[in-house]
């Protein structure tokens, strides 16, 4: 190139130093004119400077282009230059060794926020300005039903989801918003935010919740709420019925006596169920206050076994116990709780069962706690209803429920207790022929034995 280079200007020199000398040699011989005497030897001579100036500038700017364009821009050093490149070369590899500082920065930035959102137990979905996926977790991927083996590169690539794209648009439009999705029987709550920069909406986030326990409890609090006052309003108007005909005089005086006891018994149906309510209300909030202590089980049953054995006698039931394989008589409880499950469980046996009938409530040991079991000769509980029976208010038989006083909350009551206590219920029935509930207590161990 060099050698090139030096030949072209050489050549070109003789060549318009020749033209000048001819030049300067004829304008004597020329008519007298200012042009040929003194302009066209300027001229010629201004030629001569250029041309070669042209043509160095031309072979020089290729060489530096060359030398640049053979920089390596991870390695600018690598490669011998000119000395009047150095500071370019410096200036770059001090650049790039920045830049790959920061890249590696960025990298370990996105790694941690990619493993942050994998544990997520809510959804994400990041996405830029173009619908473009830049992050996400496989928790977003089921919630919308897509294969979190596949890689997905962009919005449109999910299953279709009109919900998510109006989501998107208008998180991309600026605006925070919200939306819902209902999917194999799960309510989903989903949260569009856009992603702003000095240089405007550069993406969207999306957030998504599942409410659907939320959902439920809601649910199941308006349904509460519901029955509660069904169940309060009908006794209040039997009560209220009868005492407006007993104030009115209209009851005949041998009626009285009947009225009266009508008035009794719903005031006490209305009284239990408060009781129960307070209850559950109390069970729901955890219990906290409820204080666990070491209490005596056989006491605990014998207890309940009195204070049943009134209303079995009027139902013409008869109760027996068997506590016969209870070794450890003494264990660490909450002791009203456990007065709950036995007291609900008896109650309901003798409620539901026939005249001349059984209720066994049988306590044993089996290793890992305490096996409490209630046994009645009853009227069953058909299939269809045996995984009902503990919601609040279920009642298989309404109108024998109505006529032996049942709240519909017992064995409710039951089994919210039992999950207070860390404990188990499970119920076998056989319709005309009685059922059996069965409570499986956990031993607990006392703080102070567990520090020792």
């Amino acid at each position: 190139m060099k050698k090139h280079l030096f030949i072209s200007v050489l050549l070109s020199s003789l060549l318009l130093s020749g033209i000048a000398v001819a030049v300067l040699l004829i304008a004597p011989l020329t008519p007298d004119t200012q042009f040929m005497r003194v302009w066209l030897p300027c001229i010629v001579l201004l030629l001569s400077a250029l041309i070669p100036a042209a043509i160095v500038s031309r072979f020089s700017g290729e060489i530096i282009s060359r030398r640049i364009n053979s920089i390596d821009p991870k390695s600018p050093e690598s490669r011998p230059t000119y000395s009047e490149l150095s500071p370019l070369i410096t200036k770059m590899k001090n650049q790039g060794g920045r830049v790959a500082a920061r890249l590696r920065e960025l990298g370990l930035k996105k790694a941690e926020l990619d493993e942050a959102i994998s544990h997520m137990q809510e959804g994400i979905l990041i996405v830029n300005h173009r619908g473009d996926i830049l992050s996400h977790n496989d928790r977003a991927l089921e919630i919308l039903g897509a294969n979190t083996e596949r890689s997905y590169r962009s919005v449109l690539s999910l299953p279709e989801d009109q919900a998510l794209r109006e989501l998107l648009a208008r998180a991309l439009g600026g605006t925070r918003c919200e939306s819902e999705r209902n999917a194999d029987g799960r309510f989903y709550r989903m949260l569009g935010s856009p992603i702003k920069t000095d240089a405007g909406i550069t993406g969207a986030i999306i957030l998504m919740l599942d409410e659907t326990e939320k959902e439920h409890r809601e649910a199941l609090r308006r349904e509460f709420t519901a029955n509660v006052s069904h169940e309060l309003k009908t006794p209040l108007q039997n009560i209220s019925g009868c005492a407006e005909l007993l104030s009115s005089g209209m009851v005949k005086p041998e009626d009285v006596p009947r009225f009266s006891e009508r008035i009794s018994a719903e005031s006490r149906r209305m009284i239990a169920l408060v009781e129960d309510i307070i209850k559950l209300s109390h069970l729901d909030e955890g219990a906290g206050d409820m204080q666990w202590q070491n209490a005596d089980l056989g006491e605990l049953a014998a207890a309940a076994v009195r204070t049943i054995e009134p209303a079995a006698e009027r139902a013409g039931v008869t109760l027996e116990s068997n506590m016969s394989g209870l070794q450890t008589r003494t264990v660490y409880t909450v002791p009203p709780l456990v007065s709950a499950v036995l007291y609900n469980l008896l109650d309901n046996a003798v409620k539901y069962n026939h005249p001349g009938g059984t209720v066994r409530l049988t306590l044993r040991d089996d290793g890992d706690g305490t096996v409490l079991s209630v046994a009645d000769t009853g009227i069953g509980i058909p299939p269809e209803a045996r995984e009902r029976v503990f919601e609040r208010f279920y009642r298989v038989d309404k109108s024998r429920s109505k006529e032996v006083g049942g709240t519909g909350l017992g064995l409710s009551i039951v089994k919210h207790a039992a999950a207070v206590l860390g404990a188990a219920v499970s119920l076998e029935s056989t319709l005309g022929e009685g059922t059996t509930v069965t409570v499986r207590l956990p031993h607990h161990t006392p703080p102070q034995a567990e520090q020792g």
